[in-house]
């Protein structure tokens, strides 16, 4: 259980925070089940608005990403040219960035979700954060959970990549490129799935038991 006011970790039979002394037990918010302290009024995230966060957690990865490429001598752009024109590509740079984007992007959500913050920077810009069914913060393991459902058409793609290495031209339609086309399908479905959820729920926070409201 983690305390609502200071976010520190507590055994789930506590009553008061050990660090804070807050009380563990008050102003409970039920969002799951709509059972919810009349002190407050839970507004569910739209999906039109959590689309823009993604955008937004989208571009600050990919300048994270630039940057490692930098450092590890490896360019997506560059490496999209020397495929269409037939040149080799550094098989280990595309490896080596490709394992600590991978690595980068897990942590960013993981951590940032199960933070006293609550959320994405995306997230976090938009006035938006992540509880669970009691209205608190969600461990760094449903954390996990909800980030794996969600990435997984991407997590598998960077894994088959990682063991055969970037596209070559003319080797036909890899099995990465096809898990990457599913996993777009994939991730347009669970947006439209919060459209039609009572909570505006996706499919990644219906099976981690999470909810996204406006703080």
């Amino acid at each position: 259980m983690y305390c609502p006011t200071c976010g520190s970790e507590n055994p789930d039979e506590a009553k008061i925070c050990e660090k804070c002394g807050a009380s563990l037990t008050e102003d409970i918010q039920n969002v799951g089940n709509s059972k919810i302290s009349d002190e407050y009024e839970v507004e569910y995230t739209g999906v039109f608005k959590r689309i823009l966060a993604y955008i937004i957690d989208s571009i600050i990865l990919f300048i994270v990403e630039m940057i490692i490429g930098k450092l590890v001598g490896y360019s997506s752009l560059t490496a999209s040219l020397n495929i269409a024109s037939g040149k080799a590509i550094d098989v280990q740079a595309f490896r080596t960035y490709t394992i600590i984007t991978l690595i980068i992007t897990i942590a960013y959500f993981i951590f940032l979700e199960s933070s006293p913050k609550q959320g994405s920077l995306g997230k976090m810009l938009l006035g938006m954060k992540i509880t669970n069914e009691d209205g608190r913060r969600i461990s760094i393991v449903t954390a996990l959970e909800r980030f794996v459902i969600f990435y997984v058409f991407s997590i598998v793609t960077d894994i088959l990549y990682i063991i055969q290495g970037p596209p070559k031209l003319n080797a036909g339609v890899s099995a990465a490129s096809i898990v990457s086309y599913v996993g777009f399908a994939y991730t347009i479905v669970i947006f439209i799935f919060m459209l039609s959820s009572e909570y505006k729920q996706g499919l990644h926070d219906k099976l981690a038991k999470t909810y996204v409201v406006n703080k």
